[in-house]
Formats: structure tokens, sequence, C-alpha cells
């Protein structure tokens, strides 16, 4: 990744940098000479990620922390693909170069920001001389906003699997997998439908919107779902897509009561088999407004997966 280096302070080895105390890592791209580029980076740890069209002027796309609310962890479980589409920056926009700096959420720390794979991923001219099945070289961009009513195929949590693995005892592996639900687009392996909205932090419902994930569970000996979740939601589980049950109503809580701020930010767990899930092997969570008519609908920071599998 030499060339993209633009400063670094961070420490490295043979598999990445990481940004411990008070170090730091900040990559220049100039996105002119690509066609519609997205950067994509797997980070980890206790991450602060900043996105800038001149080096100067900083502005926060990511925080693990959270403001300083999350426990600042000491391993690297919450591994993930963080995704930087530049046109979703006005000053990146305006200058044509992307710098992205990573550092630590605590500066009195270890454990701070870890990069371990740089990926470019740009559209290019289809080969029309490949033969007739040429859909794969259109050059879509498929880390893009998702269209709306977009149908895709359920997804497994299969895909590199093993950097979510927490330990095998007895014939059995453990996982844990959280999946952020924002503008990053971390999250369409899994969403067959979104009328959503969404900013860096998370996916909102307003109005009439609402996403639809679906997951593959037929390999799964248990799983615990947990949705972070805030504003006026509703949420509802389906084994079918078709047959959906409530398991969390805001208005429940409220009296009915439409709230106008983001300050019940909270946790629902739940188990996808006391829902048939097993039965079909899939599980689809619905996420969506408790009143269609108004703002500060549902909306969702991240989905994580608590699962057990037969050790291969």
């Amino acid at each position: 990744d030499r060339e993209y280096v633009h400063s670094s302070t961070a420490a490295l080895n043979d598999t990445c940098r990481f940004c411990d105390t008070d170090r730091q890592l900040v990559y220049r791209f100039d996105t002119t000479d690509l066609e519609s580029p997205i950067y994509q980076f797997d980070v980890a740890q206790n991450y602060i990620i900043e996105v800038s069209g001149d080096g100067e002027t900083w502005e926060m796309i990511a925080d693990y922390s959270e403001g300083g609310t999350v426990e600042h962890i000491k391993n690297a479980d919450n591994a993930l693909i963080f995704s930087i589409d530049p046109s979703d920056y006005e000053a990146v926009e305006e200058t044509g170069i992307l710098y992205v700096r990573f550092r630590n959420s605590n500066t009195s720390m270890g454990w701070g920001a870890r990069v371990s794979t740089l990926t470019i991923r740009h559209m290019v001219e289809a080969d029309t001389t490949a033969g007739e099945n040429t859909d794969w070289l259109t050059g879509k961009n498929n880390t893009s906003s998702i269209r709306d009513d977009a149908i895709r195929t359920p997804s497994s949590p299969d895909a590199d699997e093993a950097k979510f693995l927490v330990k095998t005892q007895d014939g059995i592996s453990t996982y844990k997998r959280r999946i952020q639900t924002n503008s990053n687009n971390q999250d369409t392996d899994f969403l067959i439908l979104n009328t959503a909205q969404a900013n860096a932090s998370y996916r909102y419902c307003d109005n009439a919107g609402q996403v639809v994930y679906c997951f593959d569970v037929s390999k799964m000996i248990s799983c615990t779902a947990t949705l972070r979740v805030l504003q006026n939601y509703i949420i509802e589980v389906s084994n079918d897509n078709e047959n959906w049950e409530v398991i969390a109503d805001y208005y429940d809580i409220s009296g009915g009561e439409h709230l106008t701020t983001g300050t019940n930010e909270v946790s629902v767990n739940f188990d996808p088999f006391d829902y048939d899930c097993d039965e079909t092997d899939e599980c689809y969570i619905r996420i969506r407004n408790c009143d269609t008519s108004k703002g500060w609908g549902g909306t969702l920071r991240y989905i994580e997966l608590n699962y057990s599998k037969a050790a291969k």
C-alpha cells in the first residue's frame, strides 16, 4: 500500500498497520484516475475513520466507540470491510482527492485502529469479445447504494467466515459477526429490500420506508441475533418473507407517543429458531416506522450474529 500512504505514525507487522495510542495512518487517493471508484478497507479494533478532500478538514464517518460509550476491546473480533464512495462527500468531489485517516478511539490505550487490506474497485468498459455470458463484465458498481425494492438472493455469513471465528471446542465452532448498516453498504449481501434512507451511521425508515434482510441459517446449530435500534421502530421476523411476527414495537413502550429524538437507542435480541427459521433455513428481518406519516422512523445501526456451527 506504500504508494497510497500520505503520512503514517502507525506501527506495522506482516499482516497489518495499527494505530495504538495516538498513532495515525493517512491514505491519499486521486479519485480522478478511475471510473466510479470504491475504496474498501479491512478494519478492526478501536477505530475512528475520517475522510477529507484537502488533508486538513476532516469528517468523521465511523467511530467504533460510539463517542466513548462502547467498551474498548482488546481483540479483533469486530473486523469488517469498510467501504468509502468518494461521491458521498462534497469536499472530496470538489478536489478529486480522497484522504482517509485511521486513528484510535482512545489514545491512552493500545488496540487502536487496525488496517489489514486495501481494495480499490472501479468500473471498466465491458469486454464484448468474452463470449455470450458477459453480464459480470458490465462494470456495475455493486458497492453503491442498493436500488429501491431490489431483490437479492438470500446470502449466508459464510464468506470469509474464519475472520469471525471466536473459538472451536468439542467439535463446535462459535462465531461473532457484526454487520454495520449504513451508507457504506457493508450490509448489502443480506439486504433484499430497501426503501429506507442512510447516512454514515445507520439506515433509517422515515415515513413508509423499510428494510428487509435475509440470513441463511441452514448450517447453524444455534444463533442469537442482536439489532441495535433507535427512534420509532417496529421489528418483525419471518421464515418465509410473507408471514411476519412483531418482536419489538416502540409504541408499546411509549404508549403511542412518537419520539422526535434518538435518545432511546437499545439492543433487541432474539433467537431465529424461536420463529421456525430452522424449518425454512432462512431468517428474514424487517425494520419499519411506527407511524408511516411521520419522520424519525425505525433506525438500525448494526446487526450482530452470535452463532455456532459444526467445526469443519
